[in-house]
């Protein structure tokens, strides 16, 4: 049975970890299966890697820290893997450099986002340079949910291949509309009222700001519907953004029933600013709901081309408002058929893939 060695930061509710999750439930007993969480922390999500047979190692690796990278060296020597997955995208680069020292035969790098999440610097673009050049280096294989990653991290990728794009895998949803009207009457929901959803975690790069600016004016013009918004972070960070407006605009932590909530809204409000592969996206639109987007590149690598033009742009407040009338007064949203869905997120094949890329 092929060893395989995967690296996360940490193991809180995130599409990495959850994407993860669902990949070695499938995989089940066909690799042996160690998580190592290089934050030195693991998350709420342990106990759920564990009962998928998942060993969890917290072991800090800092992008600076000499001795780290030797105790990471001397753990990989002792661990015996035939494969290192990082999942930390250009920051896998020391990770894998280790790895090859160590003579660990496969060694992937897997981007989870298009786009880094800090600040420009003139350091900051030296050392992700010299990094990007030390993965190409370190790694067998660099894998990624979207092309538009691999565009912005290595451009002239598609030409070699050490690169590749593995889309997400997404499972059925099984919704039951019951328990979708218990969740509408617990949060006070009347019932004939429509309610715009949002899943995700609280991040600038979400933009929850610009949304529930959208909403609030949405709600000004109609008292029938209402606005659901949920993920780790966001009652936290936003419940004094929607002063008055308590009522018709809630805001919940992390959820695990998606599909329970799926099945209490009519529409997906889903305006990031920037994405890897929005796992809450697709699975709202497995779930045939209508959808409000960004018209960033990674949400257009979601859905069919004939449909890029109704997108919005995630900076106007204005055009979110505009698409979210549309629906409620005109049933004038972007749906995105089923078997194109399935055919390019369809979790057999794209696990699949994944799996053969660990163990080939």
């Amino acid at each position: 049975m092929k060893r395989i060695l995967f690296i996360v930061t940490g193991l809180d509710t995130g599409g990495i970890e959850i994407y993860l999750l669902r990949f070695i439930k499938y995989v089940e007993c066909s690799i042996e299966v160690t998580v190592l969480c290089k934050s030195g922390k693991t998350g709420c999500l342990e106990d759920d890697y564990i009962k998928a047979n998942a060993k969890i190692v917290p072991f800090k690796i800092g992008s600076c820290n000499i001795q780290e990278w030797h105790n990471f060296y001397r753990f990989l020597k002792n661990g015996r893997f035939d494969t290192v997955c990082d999942f930390t995208g250009t920051f896998a680069a020391i990770p894998l450099t280790c790895a090859k020292v160590a003579g660990v035969k496969r060694r992937l790098s897997f981007y989870r986002q298009s786009k880094y999440q800090f600040g420009s610097s003139f350091y900051k673009f030296l050392y992700t340079f010299f990094m990007r050049k030390l993965l190409v280096f370190s790694s067998t294989k660099i894998l990624s949910n979207s092309k538009t990653a691999l565009n912005n991290f290595h451009e002239g990728w598609g030409g070699s291949k050490k690169f590749g794009v593995v889309y997400n895998g997404v499972p059925e949803i099984l919704i039951n509309m019951e328990q979708s009207k218990c969740l509408r009457r617990k949060f006070l929901i009347p019932e004939g009222a429509v309610v715009v959803g949002n899943v995700g975690r609280y991040a600038k790069a979400k933009n929850h700001e610009r949304m529930i600016g959208a909403a609030a004016k949405v709600c000004k013009e109609n008292s029938n519907i209402y606005f659901f918004f949920c993920g780790r972070g966001v009652a936290n960070n936003l419940t004094t953004v929607i002063n008055g407006f308590e009522k018709q605009i809630i805001l919940s932590e992390n959820r695990t029933d998606i599909g329970t909530m799926l099945g209490m809204f009519d529409m997906f409000l889903f305006c990031s600013l920037d994405e890897g592969q929005p796992n809450a996206l697709i699975e709202a639109m497995f779930a045939n709901l209508p959808i409000v987007a960004s018209n960033i590149a990674s949400i257009k690598e979601c859905i069919p081309r004939e449909l890029h033009a109704k997108l919005v742009d995630p900076l106007s407040v204005a055009e979110i408002e505009e698409k979210i009338l549309d629906y409620t007064n005109n049933k004038q949203a972007v749906a995105v058929e089923y078997d194109w869905l399935n055919n390019r997120f369809n979790l057999e094949e794209n696990f699949s893939r994944f799996l053969k890329e660990l163990v080939v």
